[in-house]
């Protein structure tokens, strides 16, 4: 937001935050639909699972006012989305996802850390997920490790650098959100 002030007049920032805030709410929407369609086969369960995400008062309360809850939860469920597209969590050698794939979601899941704390929380979670989807087959195992290690670089470099900048300037380790 800082740099908004920076490239625009400082009366616009608020709207331009406003504007940015609905739009990826609206985007966020259509990442529920597209994500519930391919998750579920069917395009009622889809626009069902848009229209309860869409409608959810606090969130979209949070979206018009200028919070960063709709393009952290946009920038979440578009990993979510792509990580399913391009199999991301399956364990099998069969999965072929790209080193760019790989190295993409790592991008998108760091940038979700520096939006909300609760980023490091859907990492924890996916990784963990992925590690114990491919526990039985030591060659599955070996194959997500690497996967995995693609994965973890851009994210340990965005996330670590977002800690190093925060507790360079503030001090603590974790901002008081996450406290």
């Amino acid at each position: 937001i800082a740099s908004l002030f920076k490239i625009s007049p400082d009366i616009l920032v608020p709207a331009i935050i406003k504007a940015s805030n609905l739009l990826f709410w609206y985007g966020l929407i259509l990442l529920v639909y597209l994500t519930s369609k391919r998750l579920f086969g069917d395009r009622r369960w889809a626009i069902a699972a848009a229209l309860v995400s869409g409608l959810l008062p606090g969130s979209v309360y949070n979206s018009t006012i200028g919070m960063e809850n709709g393009i952290f939860a946009f920038v979440v469920f578009l990993w979510v989305y792509l990580a399913a597209r391009w199999s991301w969590f399956s364990p099998s050698r069969d999965a072929r996802i790209s080193t760019r794939s790989e190295l993409t979601l790592g991008i998108i899941l760091g940038l979700s850390c520096s939006l909300r704390p609760e980023g490091f929380v859907v990492a924890a979670v996916a990784l963990l997920y992925r590690a114990i989807s491919s526990v039985g087959r030591l060659e599955d195992l070996a194959h997500t490790l690497r996967r995995s290690t693609v994965f973890l670089v851009p994210f340990f470099i965005l996330s670590g650098g977002l800690a190093y900048f925060h507790y360079s300037q503030t001090g603590f380790l974790l901002p008081a959100s996450g406290l």
